[in-house]
């Protein structure tokens, strides 16, 4: 894991996400945009995480998830969202 991949965790982990943070974040990750593009992002967030980073409720990040704009690894009975997807929707990249 990369020290941006680091950032953002912790920030997820941490608590309360705030929209000053969620810039921040994205300001991160743009500016490590060569390092994001030669080394995938390998994490997975779980639909809490993703709604705080997005800044959006659960119900939202379910229906990103229908629409086909954000995908899930299921592992048993658990369902996560790669921290690359889920980033590049906070980019705008996903329409």
């Amino acid at each position: 894991m990369n020290k941006t991949e680091e950032r953002i965790l912790a920030a997820l982990v941490n608590g309360t996400v705030s929209a000053d943070q969620r810039r921040r974040i994205l300001e991160i990750v743009n500016n490590s945009a060569p390092d994001h593009q030669e080394t995938p992002h390998k994490a997975l967030l779980r639909q809490s995480e993703v709604a705080k980073l997005l800044g959006c409720h659960r119900h939202t990040v379910r229906n990103l998830v229908k629409d086909g704009k954000l995908p899930v690894v299921r592992l048993r009975s658990l369902v996560r969202y790669p921290l690359d997807s889920v980033l590049a929707i906070a980019r705008g990249e996903v329409d």
